[in-house]
């Protein structure tokens, strides 16, 4: 089982992707940067939020409504509070589009497929990731995808894992969750699932770590 963001997919070094096109030169560098810093470490914007809002960053992975409503006020404590530039780069950040698979993903997907184990993705996301599967043409070997906005479920609740395994048809106990936050992917141990934990990194940069942790597991 994979985690997706980070994991299986991720996107190219840098965020210039965010501010080209409509919204090219409308937002000063200085917003830009703050908005990138956002993303990357927003534990300091979330301190500064009222209850409500840190209410719906809690719970930002449950629904599209409460993912918008918590990057909202991200990015309005990093200084973007012009609606459309919002709308725009808020959904760049959600369009299959803009995830690209790591180098390893195929080959890594194909090993287990071809040894006839099954494949599952588990993802705390508020879109249809399978979009991005199927115009990769991956999408044939993955059996399963459990997503947190389907589910009504994030990691790192154990439920969330045993519902993906249960979907599987596996146990917990014969299951290897894949991904790179040692938090939110690292809770599957608390259901019974073992754990290997992957560095992550822009595509084109990150090392073969998937192959790396399937070897690792006897895979």
């Amino acid at each position: 089982m994979f985690d997706f963001s980070g994991t299986l997919f991720g996107r190219p070094c840098g965020y210039s992707w965010l501010f080209e096109g409509e919204v090219a030169g409308v937002l000063a560098d200085e917003t830009q940067r703050a908005v990138v810093g956002a993303l990357r470490s927003p534990a300091r914007y979330v301190a500064s939020m009222n209850n409500l809002e840190r209410d719906d960053w809690l719970h930002r992975d449950l629904s599209d409504e409460r993912n918008r409503k918590a990057y909202c006020a991200l990015f309005r404590l990093a200084g973007l509070t012009d609606e459309r530039t919002f709308a725009v780069i808020f959904d760049r950040l959600g369009k299959a589009q803009f995830w690209i698979p790591y180098d390893d993903t195929p080959p890594a997907l194909e090993r287990l497929h071809r040894s006839g184990l099954p494949i599952g993705v588990l993802s705390n996301i508020t879109w249809d990731i399978r979009e991005a599967f199927v115009r990769e043409g991956l999408d044939s070997m993955v059996e399963s995808y459990v997503l947190s906005y389907e589910v009504a479920r994030c990691k790192p609740d154990p439920e969330i894992f045993r519902i993906a395994c249960a979907r599987l048809g596996v146990l917990p106990q014969r299951c290897l969750l894949v991904g790179d936050d040692t938090v939110s992917d690292g809770a599957a141990v608390r259901a019974g699932l073992s754990f290997a934990h992957v560095v992550t990194g822009p595509v084109g940069e990150r090392p073969p770590v998937l192959l790396r942790a399937l070897a690792e597991n006897g895979l």
